[in-house]
């Protein structure tokens, strides 16, 4: 007996002292029977406070999109009965914040009931570093994609304005269009290499500011391509952000509705402010998307002939 009860301080002893958080679990419905002090590095509570919530208050510390799997995963610690021995989820902090734990969780008596104990680790800065690193991965995807996607249409319209003004007569106005046309693709191109680089600082503009540069732009590639615009005056001031991506958009929907409109493409651009949101339509008089593809617009590669960005 005396050899238990010094084990059983020299076990207490180590669960208050110990850095990590550990709390245990009790019960049904659930509750917090123990915290240590650690707690309060990663909730933001004090162990007193931990104790003191209601079951629904636990519950409520748990992610709602984690709650179900983490709640089961207790209820089997406490029958005796896990299935894991290690877990990852979300935990709310005080502040209402989001915290990423790993948990290491054990099946134990506590005061002579079954309970549910678990180790917490904080890896919060590790899991919003692998984010990071995704979505600049994605980033640099996405880049590379839209230069190859971009670059190959420029291209072709390079070579076919050289064709032209090697095919044409030496007549000056001929000359001055299509060498216009070679200017600004060019331009257009020494851009995208511009978006593709980590320090590239975006001008500021207004979104109407940023619309029409773009349709200027548009105009002076495809001079056949006719472009009105209207724009509400609540925001005509309106910034955009400053998204690097977002003249590059503006860019393809004009070059498509000079593609695909027909030998007389015009397109209408709407600005206009709708439940606080601002709202750009662009619309062409082309023949429109054919209904099988409009669930997929959004989808990469989604288009009839099998390539392009998508939208």
């Amino acid at each position: 007996m005396r050899e238990n009860g010094q084990s059983k301080t020299k076990y207490r002893t180590f669960v208050e002292s110990s850095t990590l958080p550990i709390i245990i679990i009790q019960g049904d419905p659930l509750n917090i029977v123990y915290s240590n002090n650690a707690i309060t590095k990663i909730l933001e509570y004090t162990p007193e406070e931990m104790i003191a919530l209601s079951s629904e208050e636990v519950l409520s510390l748990i992610h709602h999109e984690d709650r179900s799997r983490i709640q089961k995963n207790i209820e089997r610690g406490i029958r005796g009965n896990l299935l894991v021995h290690r877990t990852q989820g979300r935990l709310i902090r005080k502040d209402g914040s989001i915290a990423w734990i790993m948990g290491n969780p054990a099946s134990i008596y506590y005061k002579g009931e079954p309970a549910h104990m678990t180790i917490l680790v904080d890896i919060t800065d590790m899991v919003l570093a692998e984010a990071k690193m995704r979505a600049s991965n994605l980033e640099h995807e996405f880049y590379t994609s839209l230069l190859r996607h971009d670059f190959r249409n420029d291209l072709m319209i390079l070579k076919n304005t050289i064709e032209l003004l090697e095919t044409t007569s030496q007549d000056q106005s001929y000359t001055e269009k299509y060498l216009t046309i070679a200017s600004t693709v060019v331009s257009r191109m020494s851009s995208l290499l511009c978006f593709a680089e980590s320090d590239f600082e975006t001008p500021v503009y207004t979104l109407l500011e940023l619309v029409e540069e773009r349709a200027d732009h548009a105009r002076r590639i495809h001079p056949e391509l006719k472009i009105t615009m209207e724009c509400s005056e609540k925001v005509r001031n309106a910034e955009y952000g400053n998204h690097r991506l977002l003249s590059c958009v503006f860019d393809n929907l004009f070059r498509n509705a000079a593609s695909y409109a027909g030998p007389r493409p015009e397109i209408n651009v709407k600005i206009e402010i709708e439940n606080d949101f601002i709202r750009l339509c662009f619309v062409d008089n082309g023949t429109g998307i054919p209904p099988n593809m409009q669930e997929d617009l959004f989808v990469k590669m989604a288009s009839d002939s099998g390539g392009g960005m998508g939208l």
